[in-house]
């Protein structure tokens, strides 16, 4: 998605810290006491920036990158390092969730299944909000108090994270944008009427149009590129003044939520079909070989490459005693590229006697590696 630069000059009391958004990333936030405060503050920032839709996200920890900048990456993308092979096995994962949030709806026939049918970014909307998965969308919400309660409803924290974006305004229930390079959905609108959870959060999904398992720079996954503004409250009810209320959790995630229990059931079913004789464990499996190797290289021998056939030449190079078994993971590792570059074939089924002598190779390698 596209960076965006957040417009504080149009006031003489314009936010310190806030001037220059390399200030904002690594910054630790503005601190408000009340909720009346954050209103008033969020408003000023409405008027300097005019162009953009405001939306907000509430965090108990402000999560951030090595370099110390405040990080706002989809679920899908979140691993550091994050390998081709993790993402050919989250996003497989995903199109499985999807395959059965779409029969299951269209087997009990519920009202709007067919939309949901038609639409991924719907169906991946809906398994992200209520956690079946990961996804290449974020939460965020409309609702200023939504957000303060999420962020306030976590235990053991005096402080809690309000963070506020720029976003395109909306043209429909799925608006894409070319320009801003991104997408978000309106699950009020769009979710079947039995998603009730939405409806309480007043739910948005964002993600970056276009960009999949394949990107240039995974920094232009990350929803900072749209950050106006961060505060910190009070992890306290003294926060609530003049009549304001925190929204009960029991609100937030209603119990009587029919979406809820159907995802439920397709998270628990997702998990037993992945522990199956099936792609998702052999890439699973492989990435923890992969991962294996390039540490050793590093760590014993000082050198790191993200390629592992390259990191296989130069361990033979360095332990001559390897090869044996670096030979016989080299016929896996052509197995793991047919694969991943046929992309239609992700759900394709390994024999469980494979998948036992991979065991066995990754048990092998263990041992020549100590």
């Amino acid at each position: 998605m596209r960076k965006i630069s957040p417009d504080y000059t149009d006031q003489a009391n314009k936010p310190q810290n806030h001037k220059e958004l390399s200030e904002l990333y690594s910054s630790r936030g503005i601190r408000v006491r009340t909720y009346r405060d954050l209103v008033e503050k969020v408003a000023e920032l409405c008027c300097w920036n005019k162009d953009y839709l405001i939306f907000f996200r509430g965090q108990t920890f402000d999560y951030k990158k090595k370099a110390g900048n405040s990080t706002f990456y989809p679920t899908i993308y979140r691993k550091d390092p994050l390998t081709e092979n993790d993402r050919i096995y989250l996003f497989g994962k995903l199109r499985e969730a999807s395959r059965i949030l779409q029969q299951k709806l269209k087997d009990l026939e519920i009202p709007g299944w067919k939309e949901v049918s038609r639409w991924e970014v719907i169906q991946w909307s809906l398994l992200q909000h209520y956690e079946v998965t990961q996804t290449p969308l974020i939460d965020v919400t409309q609702s200023l108090r939504v957000a303060c309660s999420f962020a306030q409803h976590a235990d053991g924290n005096d402080e809690a994270y309000i963070y506020v974006f720029g976003l395109p305004y909306l043209n429909s229930r799925i608006t894409r944008s070319s320009e801003h390079e991104l997408l978000y959905v309106r699950l009020l609108g769009i979710a079947p009427s039995i998603a009730l959870r939405p409806h309480y959060q007043e739910g948005y999904l964002v993600g970056t149009e276009g960009i999949t398992t394949d990107y240039s720079d995974k920094t232009e996954l990350d929803l900072n590129n749209r950050l106006i503004a961060k505060f910190i409250i009070p992890n306290h009810p003294s926060f609530w003044d003049d009549g304001f209320a925190v929204v009960p959790e029991e609100a937030l995630f209603p119990n009587n939520d029919k979406m809820k229990d159907l995802c439920t059931e397709i998270r628990i079913n997702l998990e037993i079909r992945l522990t199956d004789a099936d792609i998702g464990q052999f890439l699973n499996q492989w990435n923890k070989i992969e991962k294996m190797i390039l540490d050793y290289l590093k760590k014993r021998h000082g050198e790191y490459s993200s390629n592992l056939y390259t990191s296989m030449r130069r361990l033979s190079e360095k332990e001559p005693q390897l090869k044996p078994i670096l030979n016989d993971l080299n016929t896996w590792r052509k197995l793991r590229n047919r694969i991943v570059h046929d992309r239609d074939n992700v759900g394709i089924n390994v024999s469980r006697l494979e998948l036992n002598n991979l065991d066995a190779l990754m048990s092998k390698l263990e041992k020549a590696l100590r």
